[in-house]
């Protein structure tokens, strides 16, 4: 592997990493949400946050998924 692919695999895994914090951060704030205002909110809104915390486990699952092929390259 040359060094512009090692350095480009670098980058991507960075750029995921960030990714992969921005929605850890959106998954904890929908379950803290969802935990303190299960009661007193509509069956439309409870349903719209598990769907997004479903949705962005979800995505961190693709983002995993990719870093680790990345990190294979980088290793090969």
């Amino acid at each position: 592997m040359n060094k512009f692919n090692e350095e480009y695999f670098k980058q991507k895994i960075s750029w995921y990493r960030q990714l992969f914090t921005l929605f850890f951060a959106v998954v904890a704030g929908c379950i803290a949400w969802l935990a303190s205002n299960l009661e007193k909110s509509g069956q439309i809104l409870v349903s719209l946050d598990i769907l997004a915390i479903f949705v962005a486990l979800v995505v961190l699952g693709v983002l995993n998924t990719k870093v680790r092929d990345y990190i294979k390259k980088l290793r090969d």
